[in-house]
């Protein structure tokens, strides 16, 4: 609140010595001088009178009456020497008086000066009859009151009642509109006109107070709030080169208190991993100079490992690194999460022995490393029956046993696996003769027949083996999988309980046909005869590179190239489509990676075809593959069709989410030309629209399709959807979608589809 300046009514402060009126210009010691004079005279006149007596008797006992005339004489020098007397004393007490007079009167003005121009608030308080005496202008001014009206207030109406005298200490006293003030008294006892009074100096502790209390509240919200957060909070003076703070959580989660950080800043070192250990070390050695983020491992004083993250930003002062302040996190419940997930992703829960997309994985980096070996796939024989008459507990029981037994005939050789069901996938190194893995496996056959005594039953089973070598069956996981298969199903098809060695079909020249064009599939996916071209995607309002799409080209053998609208429909008819798909997604993972080494880090897109929908483990085979080749999601985008969503939408539904939150692009291709239901639209994660070449040929000449182009690209960008309109051949279609706000094109007129060497070549003439 402004607190009004209001002059007071007088500007002068008489303050008094005594009660007299007359007496205000000279000071007591002045009306002295009579007692003094008197005194004086006294003093002279009878010395005079005595001495000269003496003196004169004796001069006229000897020299006779005629010096009669030395009384009259003495008379007159009596009059002459006290008269002189008198006025040298009256003048030099005159002189004496007035000398204090003026120094009385400087010390009485500097006092009222002090008084009344201080800026500190005053008064003068009689305790006796409670009534102010006298206050200063400050006082007015700071009250809100006039003069007049101060001298008329009280103690206790000041406080408002909540005190009845002024004495050292706080008071709460009350402005003249209201406002609470906490002012701090001085009070000191003097002696005004005669009256004993009290001195009262009042300053305005309010601010102060309140910036205390709130200071003070912060403190108690800053200690209430880090003694509940679980993270550790730290600060570190690197000019002392010691912690200057540390959190509750930091104590407790370190079991160390700040006293002893002082002392030894390093004492945190000694319990973290030895493993983990030059990490640390390195990462402490120099201060830091951006945000830095460390992880280890730490134990507790009880042997307890705990998995700590430590993240440090550093603060700057004047350009000058003068501290670090840090954040501590006991992330042990995130890293047994991750753990847990990786275990769910890679291993079977039942058996705890690796899964598909492990074996899948384990497979890949086998055939990577050119070393031959054998890819046994084992089926238990009339598993169906023992969990349709003695339930599936008991089947799971026998399925865990069964895990347990080929674990020890494995002896820690290759890799063993639970494919699915009763399907079990075993890796075994290569051996010098094919008859001893064809031992091994009878063997391992007979160890199967071999009891299991389950909790409640004594079963007796036989399993048929499927093997594939490397590379002889295969030179990849899904060829080398899908061969294994085929061998299991020979070996049941042989009456069970039989080893069966994959064997490759006869070859032999055919008429291009329908049954041909499947049978050359098959052999062209064998043969690895498939590739990849990519087809750059621009962004229409810079004209830059933004991505490409992956394109799948086969060359049949003494034919020629022959069109994706033939031989994919055949693919997705046999379901080849469903390893060529995985192929095609890790052909391009190899190829970005590529992309990469070059400095070009845009996205890849690829299409899906309904029938990899139907595959429950889609999502999770796609990100492995990403995984596999350390690729972050945002580099690979899906596209398609809206009739392979429509399949079984729900399906669909799932593993598309499933990968849009792994952040994935999912686009829908060939836009327009199938259902076009909005309300299908709004139920898949998409983001992407892709216009069919359909619309774009004719939208320069045709105003339907000119209509259509602007109807979807304006109903995506309200569904906040990126736009491709795909086939633009020539510039005035470009400047047309330009107009209508597409986003990007792809076609003829930028670049035609081409493969890896010449699209690197392509990029090379890009950057010049």
């Amino acid at each position: 609140m402004e607190k009004p300046v209001l002059s007071p009514d007088r500007t002068t402060l008489p303050l008094r010595r005594d009660g007299h009126a007359g007496r205000h210009h000279f000071p007591s010691s002045f009306w002295n001088m009579p007692a003094r004079l008197l005194f004086f005279y006294f003093f002279i006149a009878f010395t005079w009178i005595l001495g000269s007596d003496i003196l004169a008797n004796k001069l006229i006992a000897y020299y006779g009456p005629g010096l009669g005339w030395l009384h009259t004489a003495k008379g007159i020098g009596f009059v002459l020497v006290t008269g002189l007397a008198l006025f040298g004393l009256t003048r030099y007490l005159v002189n004496q008086a007035w000398r204090a007079h003026l120094h009385l009167h400087d010390s009485e003005l500097a006092f009222r000066s002090a008084f009344t121009d201080n800026p500190t608030a005053m008064w003068v308080y009689d305790p006796g009859v409670g009534r102010m005496l006298e206050a200063n202008q400050a006082a007015c001014q700071h009250y809100g009151y006039s003069l007049h009206e101060f001298l008329a207030l009280t103690p206790h109406r000041l406080s408002r009642g909540m005190a009845q005298r002024f004495q050292n200490g706080l008071q709460h006293h009350h402005h003249r509109q209201g406002a609470l003030m906490i002012m701090e008294l001085t009070v000191y006892a003097m002696r005004y006109q005669e009256t004993q009074a009290q001195l009262v100096l009042a300053r305005d502790m309010t601010d102060k107070i309140q910036a205390e209390r709130a200071l003070a509240q912060s403190e108690a919200r800053f200690t209430e709030l880090v003694s509940k957060v679980p993270e550790g909070f730290w600060v570190f003076d690197l000019e002392q080169g010691s912690y200057q703070y540390i959190s509750p959580a930091f104590e407790r989660m370190l079991e160390i208190n700040l006293h002893q950080l002082k002392q030894d800043a390093s004492l945190p070192l000694c319990r973290i991993h030895p493993e983990d250990l030059p990490e640390v070390e390195q990462a402490l050695a120099e201060p830091p100079t951006t945000a830095t983020e460390l992880e280890y491992r730490w134990f507790t004083k009880a042997g307890e490992l705990r998995w700590l993250q430590h993240r440090a930003y550093p603060v700057f002062e004047r350009d000058a690194l003068v501290r670090v302040v840090g954040v501590l996190s006991d992330i042990t419940h995130e890293k047994q999460q991750q753990q847990r997930l990786f275990e769910l992703a890679n291993f079977d829960r039942l058996t705890g022995l690796a899964n598909r997309i492990n074996c899948h994985s384990y497979l890949a980096s086998a055939c990577a490393g050119e070393g031959p070996f054998y890819l046994l796939l084992l089926g238990l024989d009339r598993f169906k029956q023992i969990n349709d008459n003695l339930g599936h507990d008991t089947g799971d029981e026998l399925l865990r046993a069964v895990a347990r037994r080929l674990e020890a005939l494995r002896d820690g050789q290759g890799l063993l696996a639970r494919l699915s069901g009763d399907e079990f996938a075993l890796l075994i190194p290569h051996r010098d003769q094919g008859a001893d893995i064809r031992d091994w496996a009878y063997q391992l056959s007979r160890d199967l027949a071999l009891p299991f005594a389950l909790s409640h039953h004594t079963l007796f089973i036989t399993a048929s083996l499927g093997i594939a070598r490397f590379p002889e069956d295969g030179r990849d996981p899904d060829t080398l999988l899908r061969h294994g298969d085929h061998a299991l199903a020979q070996a049941k098809r042989q009456g069970r309980n039989s080893v069966c060695f994959y064997q490759h079909p006869p070859q032999s020249p055919f008429p291009i046909g329908k049954v041909s064009l499947e049978n050359a599939l098959r052999l062209a996916w064998e043969n690895k005869e498939f590739e990849l071209h990519y087809q750059p995607k621009m962004s229409i309002d810079t004209g830059r590179l933004v991505g490409f799409e992956a394109l799948l080209r086969w060359q049949l053998r003494g034919t020629g190239p022959v069109s994706p609208t033939v031989f994919i429909p055949i693919l997705e008819d046999t379901g080849m489509i469903i390893p060529v798909g995985y192929w095609l997604i890790e052909q391009a993972c190899t190829d970005l990676r590529q992309l990469a080494g070059l400095g070009v880090d845009k996205p890849v897109a690829v299409n899906i075809a309904a029938r990899q929908l139907t595959q429950d483990d889609f999502a999770e085979q796609v990100l492995a593959r990403l995984q596999q080749y350390r690729l972050p999601p945002q580099r690979l985008a899906l596209e398609l069709t809206e009739s392979s969503l429509m399949q079984e939408p729900t399906r669909a539904a799932g593993i598309l989410r499933r990968l849009r939150r792994a952040q994935m692009s999912i686009a829908i291709d060939d836009f327009g030309t199938g259902y076009s239901s909005l309300s299908y639209l709004k139920r898949f994660p998409v983001d992407t629209l892709k216009i069919d070449r359909s619309f774009i040929i004719e939208m320069e000449q045709d105003t339907d399709d000119r209509s259509i182009v602007d109807a979807i690209i304006r109903m995506a960008h309200g569904l906040s959807m990126t736009v491709v309109a795909e086939g633009v051949e020539t510039p005035e279609q470009a400047a047309l979608l330009r107009q209508l706000r597409c986003d990007q094109i792809q076609g003829y007129w930028y670049a035609r589809p081409m493969p890896m060497a010449q699209l690197t070549s392509w990029l090379a003439k890009q950057r010049q």
